[in-house]
């Protein structure tokens, strides 16, 4: 048996799973369903089955594989866990919410009934999701080409762009206060800058993934000789995480984005792997962010539970639970209508916007949390918390919908053109930032994708012309004047 032959079967996902965790959901459901946990255990269930369906019926197109990294199956993956998350640690910690947990939690103290009809407007999003997704995705072929790597050029161009975009950084820091002591107060620094500065140090920040993504996708296309740089880079960057008790995301990324290079460029990944990564990944997720906070120092920590600890998953949940609330007790105030139209009004520069423009997190946070937004405190706002403003259960169908037609045209285009650089790179990029849809809005992938992917694109494009050009004009050059001394 060859080497690819025993990767395939490694990555082959057996017909009996399927009836193994449908039995084991079926008898962790009875024990944890009563009269007064149903509301919570039915929306549980059903967001489980929806995204069961789905990687089933991917299974079957691709005969037996798992398709660990589409697009479609990664936000699907997104939306479950940060659903299923939240409801779990309802039927574990019951009604015994305290300000440990989460503060609007505690002080909602939201019924059984009241978690359900949230955990609805997750399964609507999802279920709407999976539909469209399927339906427009289609039975696309399993073979993906060889990817063409990037001329020399390119990969100077990248590097150049990546070294300046750093370098600003380092120069703003010269002229103004950057400095931060603590993760929440890394969000005050852009407070402290002009707007066009602010605009700038956010959205080169944000270039700087793309074009880290071509020069890791350059790195895979000779491995195994790049093998050791591969490593000292993630290792690098994970130890510079830990040990600043930072943001998580730098890290997550370039793991996960690691993870779908090797599985496409390199040898698939196997069931037990990316299981185990699946498991590690939200462990380490959960305990970096209880580390971070400082939960595990208090002195009323009382072991590992991180049922009991604050979690992204229950902050982005307690949000439309406090909308919905302030909604039908009718003290949700004026929500301006520019709201509803954040995304889209977010491809404009406020310099040139004929409004004030909103952005949702920000505005939830300073209208009914002030005096923590001034300390640089955020609540993630999400697509539910846009639902719960927007029509409910109807506006989160609506929103998976949408979002499973763009998902699929993004994965047909994927596969029909995957052997060009600049389309695998986007899959990749857009793959491992799909739950920004679901965590911060649900078209702000799109915005991501003007003001950051595209720039750093083009300006790659241009300085690799540039280059190119220069080059050959030296190469003529030094052609024409050889000639001449030979005359």
């Amino acid at each position: 048996m060859t080497t690819g032959e025993k990767s395939r079967r490694a990555e082959i996902l057996p017909g009996w799973f399927w009836l193994a965790a449908a039995a084991i959901l079926v008898f962790l459901l009875a024990l944890a369903t009563t009269s007064q946990t149903f509301a919570v255990t039915f929306p549980l269930a059903a967001l489980l089955l929806t995204s069961g369906v789905l990687i089933e019926t991917l299974w079957r197109r691709r005969r037996g594989a798992v398709p660990w990294f589409e697009i479609g199956v990664v936000y699907a993956s997104v939306v479950t866990l940060y659903g299923v998350y939240p409801l779990v640690r309802v039927l574990v910690v019951g009604q015994t919410i305290t300000p440990q947990n989460d503060s609007r939690w505690a002080a909602l103290s939201p019924t059984m009934a009241e978690v359900g009809q949230i955990g609805w407007f997750y399964v609507s999003h999802l279920v709407a999701f999976v539909v469209v997704y399927l339906l427009v995705r289609g039975r696309l072929a399993f073979a993906v080409r060889r990817l063409q790597p990037p001329s020399r050029a390119t990969f100077i161009a990248v590097i150049v762009m990546y070294a300046t975009i750093a370098s600003f950084w380092f120069f703003l820091g010269l002229f103004y206060d950057t400095s931060a002591g603590s993760y929440a107060e890394t969000y005050l620094v852009a407070r402290r800058l002009p707007l066009f500065l602010a605009q700038s140090l956010n959205h080169l920040n944000g270039a700087k993934y793309p074009l880290s993504l071509v020069i890791l996708a350059a790195l895979f296309a000779r491995y195994p000789a790049s093998r050791p740089v591969i490593l000292g880079w993630v290792g690098l960057i994970g130890v510079v995480t830990v040990s600043r008790l930072g943001s998580r995301t730098e890290f997550a990324l370039l793991v996960m984005s690691s993870a779908i290079m090797y599985h496409t460029l390199i040898r698939p990944i196997s069931v037990r792997v990316a299981a185990a990564g699946v498991v590690g990944g939200v462990t380490f997720f959960l305990v970096f962010g209880m580390i971070r906070s400082g939960w595990l120092l208090t002195p009323d920590y009382q072991g590992f539970n991180p049922f009991l600890l604050p979690s992204e998953f229950d902050v982005l949940f307690a949000t439309p639970i406090d909308l919905t609330r302030l909604a039908e007790q009718g003290t949700l105030g004026p929500v301006p209508p520019a709201l509803y139209l954040a995304d889209l009004a977010a491809l404009v520069p406020q310099q040139l916007a004929p409004f004030e423009k909103i952005e949702p997190a920000a505005w939830y946070v300073w209208t009914y949390f002030p005096e923590y937004a001034a300390t640089g405190g955020g609540l993630a706002f999400g697509t539910m918390a846009e639902a719960a403003l927007s029509g409910g259960w109807v506006s989160a169908a609506v929103r998976g919908a949408a979002l499973g037609f763009c998902f699929a045209k993004i994965h047909r285009f994927y596969v029909h053109h995957a052997d060009r650089y600049w389309v695998f790179v986007f899959y990749v990029w857009a793959t491992t930032l799909s739950y920004q849809c679901f965590r911060a809005s649900t078209f702000f992938l799109l915005v991501l994708f003007v003001y950051r992917f595209l720039p750093a694109m083009i300006g790659v494009k241009i300085l690799a012309t540039v280059l190119t050009r220069a080059a050959k004009q030296t190469k003529w050059g030094m052609q024409f004047h050889a000639a001449a001394a030979g005359r």
